[in-house]
């Protein structure tokens, strides 16, 4: 593959290695009854006659199905024994699946461990497999003078996502000179909903990166049918005329800069960190500055832990809503040495586009 740029940030020997290996450490996903695992302890879980070994995540993400958060969990264990909480929990399942016909779908990876477990809608596949997805990507990069920018493959799940920026793509939003921004495309292959082409955007000054999904230029198939294939061509020549621009995103940046964030925007934004993130509490200020905008409330009389969702999105904060992008992008495009789940750099940059070409809580018209 011989598509990059002596300039590239990754070479056309490192995509091949990392081609490799996402196809060969991709997991058998197979669509099950609830019902049908059986709880042996909470590492073990038999399925049609076999014991599989179930990741930490997976025994969360089973937990989280059933009803039960971890910390109930560990109170229920703690309070009637591991034993008979299994009883239980084998009960409930028993019963969500015998009500709702609740089926899920189980991840396994070579070492047959369950690395995930996830909802799934009756009648609804995954039909686009890794090969596909990298012959699509390999289709489409043709004749282009690209760059990965990042690229990620879950090993629990199989799913992917490239992020590529142009040769000379550079663009400025106004005269502002720190808003000068590469183009791109990110290329994403996500269980139970197909693959996505969007937006990507690079911003030199900081090399912050987002990912817009929530635009018209944002587009998704669900099989490689010749249907589909030639509306996601056609989709991609008319992007591409507009130079992987979002045609919203230079309004949208500047009416950020002028619009202030909501109280819940900005704490939508930490709880996004703390999600993503082993954040400590005492690290959060560093990456996402409140502590002007609890002292400015505090003395206005809002008690916030009082405050209703309606009442914070109509609270302005002290950052506007570009600051706040910019904070979340940062965290979520750089090592700063604190432990990140192994998709919350992508999870950020994405919910950060949303935030930013979305409808903001306060408007300054």
């Amino acid at each position: 593959y011989n598509n990059y740029n002596k300039n590239s940030m990754t070479t056309s020997q490192d995509y091949q290695k990392f081609k490799e290996t996402s196809l060969k450490n991709q997991p058998i996903r197979r669509r099950v009854a609830l019902a049908d695992l059986k709880f042996v302890d909470k590492k073990i879980v038999t399925y049609a006659g076999l014991n599989f070994l179930l990741t930490n995540a997976a025994y969360k993400d089973l937990l989280n199905l059933i009803g039960f958060t971890n910390k109930s969990n560990n109170i229920l264990v703690d309070n009637i024994g591991d034993t008979n909480a299994l009883q239980l929990f084998n009960t409930i399942k028993q019963f969500i699946a015998s009500n709702k016909s609740v089926e899920v779908m189980i991840y396994i990876n070579k070492d047959k461990e369950i690395t995930r477990i996830s909802k799934t809608d009756i009648g609804e596949g995954f039909s686009i497999s890794t090969t596909g997805y990298f012959d699509l990507f390999e289709t489409i990069s043709q004749d282009k003078n690209i760059s990965i920018k990042n690229s990620h493959f879950n090993t629990d799940t199989g799913e992917i996502y490239i992020d590529t920026i142009f040769d000379k793509s550079e663009f400025s939003v106004g005269n502002f000179r720190d808003e000068i921004f590469q183009s791109g495309f990110s290329f994403q292959l996500k269980n139970g909903k197909g693959l996505t082409f969007a937006p990507f955007l690079n911003r030199l000054v900081c090399a912050n990166g987002m990912t817009t999904e929530g635009v018209r230029e944002s587009f998704s198939i669900r099989a490689l049918t010749e249907q589909s294939c030639d509306s996601f061509y056609r989709h991609i020549e008319v992007f591409e005329q507009n130079k992987f621009v979002p045609a919203v995103f230079t309004t949208k940046v500047r009416e950020s800069m002028t619009t202030k964030a909501s109280l819940h925007e900005l704490e939508r934004g930490i709880q996004l960190i703390k999600n993503q993130s082993e954040i400590e509490k005492d690290q959060i200020e560093r990456f996402l500055p409140t502590e002007k905008t609890y002292e400015g409330l505090a003395m206005a009389g809002f008690d916030v832990k009082e405050l209703t969702t309606p009442q914070k999105k109509n609270l302005r904060s002290h950052m506007t809503v570009w600051q706040l992008v910019n904070h979340l992008t940062d965290f979520g495009s750089h090592n700063y040495g604190i432990k990140k789940d192994e998709r919350a750099d992508k999870t950020i940059q994405l919910v950060a586009g949303e935030l930013l070409t979305g409808n903001y809580d306060i408007s300054n018209i």
